[in-house]
């Protein structure tokens, strides 16, 4: 009886009793402010304008990198274990004549640090000679600022950017199983939340701390991601060696060592990250045609 109320429980809120043995993606907390001086003292309905924006920048995120989980910043703070991760969007103003330019610029938290993300340039918003500028209209501010975001999120450049100097650098997931017979290892994550096509490659770092309490640490990658569909782990992601290092042994390329299990059968500590994104596109049939969910 208990069993079935925790499934039941499951099902009420939307998530997977197959879910329980993994681990979601890593939240990444998304957050608008706006601190140029004129906007800031000058906006009306200025919480609920960053709040709109937010969301519109969360759900951009989500569109195109949906590998991690994008919250909006008040909703973290309702979830037990907050994120650690953050990516926040900062309407500002740069000295200039004869008014301030007012840019929106990106920084970033890792793990609870901040990091600089020099490759991302602020966005200019309004040139110093811009002297149109609706800071007493939030409505006009949020259709100057949505539509260059948009733009910005559907570069190439921006994306490429955005993905080496932030995303590469957040743990999905810190510990992995190791399948000897299949010679497979399992990241406990599940397949669906990834939506990461089997050509995508996933870097684990790891380091493992011997009897005598000396760490070593070592470098392993995978490819040919799949959903694992049996135990243990079902559901969850699995993938094949593509490189591993960890002295003396050396991986180049697709292949398996005998002392692999051993390795990870102590104490070892783990950390996986995205080292190359394809998207998995899940195709639907509809009628006789094929469509995706974009």
């Amino acid at each position: 009886m208990q069993r079935l109320s925790i499934i039941l429980m499951a099902v009420l809120f939307g998530l997977s009793y197959e879910a329980s043995a993994q681990d979601m993606p890593p939240d990444v907390q998304v957050s608008f402010s706006i601190e140029a001086s004129n906007f800031k003292e000058n906006l009306p309905r200025l919480a609920v304008t960053e709040k709109n924006l937010t969301a519109f920048i969360a759900q951009q995120c989500a569109d195109h990198f949906p590998f991690v989980q994008w919250r909006m910043a008040e909703l973290i703070n309702l979830i037990e274990g907050k994120s650690n991760s953050a990516l926040s969007f900062v309407l500002a103003e740069e000295n200039a004549v004869p008014l301030p330019r007012i840019v929106l610029t990106i920084q970033g938290v890792i793990e609870g640090q901040k990091i600089k993300l020099p490759e991302i340039a602020p966005v200019i918003i309004y040139q110093s000679f811009d002297l149109d500028r609706p800071t007493h209209d939030p409505d006009k501010l949020s259709i100057k600022i949505q539509p260059i975001v948009r733009d910005l999120f559907i570069s190439d450049v921006f994306q490429k950017d955005l993905y080496d100097g932030f995303l590469r650098s957040i743990p999905l997931a810190s510990h992995i199983v190791v399948i000897k017979d299949e010679k497979r290892i399992i990241i406990p994550v599940r397949w669906e939340t990834l939506r990461i096509g089997e050509e995508s490659v996933l870097k684990v770092v790891f380091t493992v701390k011997a009897s005598d309490g000396q760490k070593q640490e070592g470098l392993m990658k995978l490819t040919f991601l799949h959903k694992r569909w049996r135990e243990p782990n079902p559901g969850s992601v699995m993938g094949a060696i593509h490189g591993f290092e960890f002295a003396p042994i050396t991986i180049e390329g697709p292949g398996w060592h005998e002392n692999i299990p051993a390795i990870f059968a102590g104490e070892v500590g783990s950390k996986v990250y995205m080292d190359t994104y394809i998207e998995k596109i899940i195709l639907h049939t509809e009628g006789d045609l094929v469509t995706s969910p974009q």
